[in-house]
């Protein structure tokens, strides 16, 4: 099977001579074409050796008549993949207006001397006449003879153009009458054609192959086309193709295969541009294509502005995908969303709406607004995020601001700054200000020795013009509390460092409450609390664990038995008495005849019966805390267990918070229970569809609860409710339904609700169409009997 080999480029160089046809002492003429290029595989090395070739003729550029036979033979392609073919055409292509030919060599390995369809050269070339003509047009006027046999130079008229130069040209022009191509050739090779339109022409320089088509206006053409050898970022090449404009007043200012194919276009040069929509622009560079509406690109290589006012300045491989984004540079980067912006870097990607990345690698601003200023690995997911650089940061919430080495604001208003410990350093909720400094944070310190080292005075204003001042003063720190609306008013805490109470020294941790009077310039000592637990009020000594020195007052305290010599107060309970009502609160640490643990008691003896509630520890059921009445074990109002769940009138359930026995009832109608709803706590939002058909597998019941079951839950009324069976519904909301620890199965309805919405929302929209249709009906019918009365 023969070897399909790509052919970079070919250079092709034509000559026709023609044959005057009658005798005279006129030289003989060229009766041949040239054909020349270079051959070349995939990997641009040449290809070698005597090789079969062939060429067909046609009358047009793009399928067309054949023009007689084809023409073959063998050419000898030099070590560099150079070849040249003379050829005599058959004299069928003189009688086209235009001549194109098909060329096909031999480019199998090893050679095999045939050509099949796979070794011709893609698209066909057109002949192009030379001084020497086959048939010249004034051969019977001229009798074959040059012009100079019967123009003498001194007889040349002032009309005509002169080859020393015209003195005066007036309102003469060089140039055509006609709706012709008008063509300047060098070295018998085209340079300059100017292509007549309605209004303006077009101007195409260059190689031969160059063109303006679609019948553009306006196109210029400077120069370039045909074949270049280049040695790029890609490697050493060689590269071959036209110029081609299609746009009216679209520009190439050279380079090798650049295309312009919208109005307006502009390439300055480079290889193989495409400046494909209205005023796009590419300076320059290689494999460019600014495809938007007034798209640009710097320069570069195989970098693609593909939406309107989309910008490139260079750099490879980037990407401005949507309206207004930009890549300054670099290489790999792509701004995906409108109005985003990469200022260079590698491999980052701007894809939330404005937002931006400076630079760096690997980088990735996908909120809203959001920026990154550089580094590496780092991203902005949220809207707003910030991160100034670094490395594998994230600003996931809104307006958050990540910096350092793994510093992570997950939460919206974080600020998070990590240092360079190597792990992960995330907020932990809402508009949270985070430092991770392992050498410790110093304000008005440079040298901190703790996690927070402030030298000098701190102040804490709050909102009420109150202030907090931290100061140290010799040995003491002194917490104090100044209202600035009376300076006077003093609170202040101290923490000693060495205070000698009696003949022991307590060193350390001691702490002092002092208050001013007003008027007073000395602060005066109220409470003491020492290292060692003791407490004294009034008293800088302390004895006992609780020390007053004056009179304490009580209203009323019962204590059953008494206290030991330290002062600690040990009693089997605690009675106080409101002195004006019939209300006594008892606090019982042991049984207390209520037959529990821990509970406090609440009694108002002038009731009718009098009435006891009780909360408490129930030691016989789990140490779970209740409220009841009479006494805390049964049935009880309120119960929580371990597992922080709680009930109302029975034992709270493992799967819920919340479990109540019997009806609940709200006081206002209408209200229903709130649930956190807000848009910025969820993801992956999409709507409902086909909820007709899913209402429709449920199967609403009216039942009543077995007897085994009213035993157990006295509180239920035994009569008719309407619900779903839980089994039933599981197969429609499966995560509707949970399994308790009794092993029976409860359901909420939510999904139920929601989809019952929607179900109503289609079933009023299909009403409205059958409304539409039914009207459409009607006025068909009231058309047609118009039609039977008339």
């Amino acid at each position: 099977m023969k070897d399909f080999m790509r052919i970079q480029n070919m250079c092709v160089l034509i000559a026709m001579s023609c044959y005057l046809g009658f005798v005279g002492s006129v030289e003989a003429v060229p009766d041949k074409i040239n054909v020349q290029g270079v051959l070349a595989n995939n990997n641009g090395d040449p290809l070698t050796g005597n090789r079969a070739y062939q060429l067909r003729f046609y009358d047009s550029e793009i399928g067309g008549a054949s023009l007689g036979t084809a023409v073959g033979g063998v050419v000898e392609v030099s070590q560099a993949g150079r070849f040249s073919i003379d050829l005599i055409p058959p004299i069928t292509i003189f009688g086209s207006v235009e001549v194109y030919y098909e060329l096909g060599i031999d480019s199998s390995e090893p050679m095999d001397q045939s050509v099949d369809p796979n070794d011709f050269f893609s698209g066909r070339v057109q002949l192009h006449s030379v001084p020497f003509a086959l048939r010249a047009r004034d051969t019977e006027q001229l009798g074959g003879l040059p012009a100079s046999t019967y123009v003498q130079s001194g007889s040349v008229s002032n009309d005509a153009w002169s080859l020393t130069g015209n003195s005066s040209v007036g309102s003469s022009f060089l140039g055509t009458n006609g709706n012709e191509t008008l063509e300047m050739r060098v070295n018998n090779m085209t340079a300059l054609r100017l292509i007549p339109n309605a209004s303006p022409p077009s101007i195409v320089g260059g190689a031969a192959i160059n063109s303006v088509t679609n019948g553009a206006m306006g196109a210029v053409i400077s120069g370039g086309g045909g074949t270049a050898a280049l040695k790029s970022a890609k490697g050493a090449f060689i590269i071959s193709g036209p110029n081609r404009i299609s746009g009216d007043f679209g520009t190439i200012s050279g380079g090798v295969d650049n295309t312009v194919s919208d109005v307006v276009g502009t390439v300055g040069g480079g290889i193989s541009n495409t400046a494909g929509d209205t005023a796009a622009t590419i300076g320059g560079g290689e494999s460019n294509t600014a495809s938007g509406n007034h798209a640009t690109i710097a320069g570069g290589d195989d970098n693609r502005a593909l939406a309107n006012r989309s910008t490139i300045g260079g750099g490879q491989d980037n990407l401005a995908q949507n309206t207004g984004s930009t890549v300054s540079g670099g290489q790999s980067n792509e701004a995906i969303e409108e109005f985003t912006t990469i200022g260079g870097g590698q491999s980052n990607t701007s894809s939330g709406l404005s937002s931006t990345v400076s630079g760096g690698f690997g980088n990735a601003a996908s909120g809203a607004s959001s920026a990154i200023g550089g580094g590496s690995l780092n991203a902005a997911p949220g809207f707003g995020g910030t991160v100034p650089g670094g490395l594998a940061n994230a600003a996931t919430g809104e307006f958050s601001f990540a910096a350092g080495l793994q510093a992570k604001a997950l939460h919206n208003g974080s600020f998070v700054w990590a240092d360079s410990q190597g792990i992960d350093f995330p907020s932990t909720a809402t508009d949270q200000f985070l430092v991770r400094a392992q050498g410790g944070m110093g304000i008005g310190w440079a040298t901190p020795t703790e996690q927070l080292d402030v030298g000098g005075a701190a102040r804490f204003r709050k909102s009420d013009q109150a202030h907090l001042l931290i100061s140290g003063q010799s040995d003491d720190l002194d917490l104090e509390q100044v209202t600035s609306d009376d300076p006077d008013a003093v609170a202040r805490i101290r923490m000693n460092r060495t205070v000698d109470v009696g003949d022991e020294d307590e060193p350390y941790g001691n702490m002092q409450f002092f208050t001013r009077n007003k008027g007073s310039s000395t602060a005066t000592e109220r409470m003491r609390i020492l290292r060692n637990g003791r407490v004294g009020i009034g008293t800088d000594s302390p004895a006992s664990l609780f020390d007053v020195d004056g009179t304490a007052t009580i209203q009323s305290l019962d204590v059953t038995s008494g206290a030991d010599v330290e002062g600690t107060l040990t009693a089997e309970s605690v009675t106080v008495s409101h002195p004006s009502a019939d209300t006594t609160l008892r606090v019982d640490s042991n049984d207390g005849g209520l037959d529990e643990d821990a509970v406090v008691l609440f009694q108002v003896s002038d009731n009718s019966p009098a009435t006891t509630f009780v909360m408490g520890i129930d030691d016989s059921d789990g140490n779970k805390f209740k409220i009841g009445k009479s006494s805390i074990s049964g049935t009880n109002f309120f119960t929580v267990d371990g597992n922080d769940s709680i009930a109302m009138g029975g034992n709270p359930e493992l799967n819920f918070k919340l479990k109540v026995y019997g009806a609940a009832t709200k006081t206002a109608g209408g209200d229903t229970w709130n649930t956190t709803s807000d848009r910025r706590v969820k993801t992956d939002i999409h709507g409902i569809e086909n909820a007709v058909e899913t209402i429709n597998k449920l199967r609403p019941v009216e039942y009543r609860y077995n007897e085994d079951y009213l035993k157990e839950h006295p509180e239920i009324e035994d009569r008719y409710y309407h619900y779903f069976i839980a089994q039933e519904y599981a197969e429609v909301f499966p995560k509707g339904v949970v399994m308790g620890k009794d092993g029976l199965l409860s359901m909420n309805s939510t999904s139920a609700n929601v989809y019952t919405i929607k179900a109503v929302q289609e079933l009023s929209d299909e009403n409205q169409k059958l409304r539409a249709e039914l009207e459409e009906i009607r006025q068909e019918i009231n058309s047609l009997k118009d039609a039977m009365t008339n």
